[in-house]
């Protein structure tokens, strides 16, 4: 399913004109600023951007939108900001990156990082092949809902959710960043992950789904919904990712009224619902800071110990102050800092390095990753209870071969394979939602990817099951209006 603006608008007119103009404004002086070659930079920038233009010039899928949206922040944007001298704060690259690093191969690391930008590139002309006219229209007026049952099911979900959420937040079983204060019956492990990372948005998509085609006059209930189910799932797991979690599903929703026959004033609900996703994200935000305040407890010996490893980093460096939003949006879009570190442990690279990551277990007392490629720095948990762990993402993973080319081909058939199943989920559930979900989902693992790899198996299991289950109840409880009612 595709999603874009109108050429002719104004909005449309806005965001191109906005975005080239930033381009320019961080690009020209990290041209300047940038000590190797600069038609390495200016071609990476072309790549990376093009990225960008492909959302707001073409009609383009959901995975598309968030891999290209999150992979340019974690590598041009995150590299530019840096270069330029703007904001020259070497922590912003996760795992102190820069540390030992010698500036100067910074034309190979982006060079690296263009090959694994094009592999995306190609998945995406490659997809336009697969394109369903099929799939340009939701004929949601010919539908209709058994409204016994899904009344019953909303009810038996709710009732669900709160018992589950009551119970985490009692217990402590499932919190970002944190090892579980309780253990029962995998509850920890599997069942509470599964539901706030994947469980929870799905079954919301499905309620707005058919809330909209029961009644499509209930769209602020359905935002209040999205607002509500976003701030409860992520502060109840200290999570301060609510924007991009709730935002996933708000951007299927908007394209559902988009196809509508029936308009409404879709620019004054948009407007609103932004104000609204913003405000409650910023109230999430504060209220799991607070909580992480009280639950993350650091170690003794905290500041002690980080004075026994020093950083060796560019003199130029600016500590400045930011807004800690601005921070948060720099070291949690991983991307380029782990091309620099594999790169920066060259020796060791190769497709055994690959196999061998397979076998980590998540009981080490250093993950994998940091083992490998960051013991120099004699790492330590913040935090007692920790199990926060640094990430190379999808691109610095691959790249543990050593390989230009497996980096560019394990890019390219990945991508492709997750853009023909949105495709394919589009077909079987009709909801864009979920689709749209799904692949933020897929995609923030990705970004997110390298720690207990041999779990992926697991995951896609869990995303398949997950569709059908989608697939099943909209059967269920939905039925074209030519057929007699039951």
């Amino acid at each position: 399913m595709r999603l874009y603006l109108e050429k002719n608008s104004k909005v449309y007119k806005l965001i191109l004109g906005s975005f080239c103009l930033s381009i320019l404004f961080l690009f020209i002086p990290t041209l300047v600023n940038y000590q190797g070659n600069k038609i390495i930079y200016i071609l990476f920038t072309i790549l990376f951007n093009l990225l960008i233009f492909n959302i707001i010039l073409r009609k383009t899928s959901f995975y598309e939108i968030f891999f290209g949206l999150l992979i340019w922040l974690g590598f041009w944007f995150k590299f530019s900001i840096f270069e330029s001298n703007i904001y020259r704060f070497h922590s912003i690259f996760d795992g102190r990156a820069l540390c030992d690093f010698n500036q100067n191969n910074f034309d190979l690391i982006l060079v690296i990082s263009s090959i694994g930008c094009m592999g995306f590139l190609l998945s995406i002309l490659v997809s336009t092949f697969f394109h369903n006219k099929n799939l340009s229209t939701l004929l949601i007026d010919k539908l209709l809902i058994k409204k016994k049952t899904f009344f019953f099911l909303l009810f038996l979900i709710l009732i669900s959710y709160l018992i589950i959420i009551l119970i985490n937040i009692n217990f402590n079983f499932y919190q970002k960043g944190l090892l579980p204060s309780n253990t029962f019956f995998y509850l920890e492990s599997i069942f509470l992950p599964y539901l706030y990372n994947v469980g929870f948005g799905a079954a919301l998509c499905f309620i707005i789904y058919n809330l909209h085609i029961l009644n499509q006059k209930n769209i602020y209930i359905i935002l209040f919904l999205l607002c509500a189910e976003g701030f409860i799932t992520n502060t109840s797991m200290l999570s301060r990712n609510m924007i991009l979690y709730t935002s996933s599903i708000f951007l299927g929703y908007l394209l559902v009224l988009t196809n509508e026959k029936k308009s409404i004033k879709i620019k004054n609900f948009f407007f609103i619902s932004v104000l609204f996703l913003v405000l409650t994200f910023l109230l999430s935000n504060f209220v799991t800071n607070k909580l992480r305040s009280s639950e993350y407890v650091m170690h003794e010996n905290n500041r002690s110990t980080n004075k026994e490893y020093k950083c060796k980093i560019s003199e130029n460096e600016k500590f400045l102050r930011a807004p800690e939003l601005f921070n948060l949006l720099l070291t949690r879009s991983i991307g380029i800092e782990g091309i620099i570190t594999t790169y920066s442990n060259k020796k060791i690279l190769g497709f055994d390095l690959i196999k061998k990551s397979l076998s980590e277990t998540g009981l080490e007392k250093q993950s994998f990753y940091e083992e490998k490629f960051l013991a120099k720095q004699k790492r330590f948990k913040s935090y007692k209870n920790s199990n926060q762990v640094i990430l190379p993402g999808i691109f610095g993973y691959l790249y543990y071969t050593g390989s230009g080319f497996f980096l560019f081909f394990g890019i390219f058939f990945i991508s492709l394979i997750f853009i023909i199943y949105e495709k394919i989920t589009i077909i079987f559930t009709r909801n864009t939602l979920f689709a749209s979900f799904i692949s933020f989902v897929v995609v923030w693992r990705l970004i997110n990817f390298g720690y207990l790899v041999s779990n992926t198996i697991n995951f896609i299991i869990a995303i398949i099951v997950t569709t059908l289950l989608i697939f099943f109840l909209q059967k269920s409880i939905i039925f074209n209006n030519h057929h007699k009612k039951l």
